[in-house]
């Protein structure tokens, strides 16, 4: 999946670990997928301690990522 210009409001369970694109390379972004291995970068991982819905950024420039903060708005 590419980058998308919208959020997506995602469900995760208690105890749920999430391994989010920090590289910016990720096939499947907002979610690593290996990409990263050689560039010294890691993704950013994320346990939920209970189950929560959450936004998830899908334009890679938020500034809270990987929460949405809306900055999906001001893109050309």
């Amino acid at each position: 999946m590419a980058k998308q210009d919208r959020p997506k409001s995602i469900t995760f369970a208690a105890g749920e670990k999430a391994f989010f694109c920090q590289c910016g390379k990720s096939q499947t972004f907002p979610y690593c997928d290996g990409t990263h291995k050689g560039t010294g970068q890691k993704p950013m991982v994320v346990t939920f301690s209970e189950e929560c819905k959450k936004s998830i950024c899908h334009c890679g420039k938020s500034a809270d990522f990987p929460y949405c903060d809306g900055s999906h708005k001001i893109l050309d």
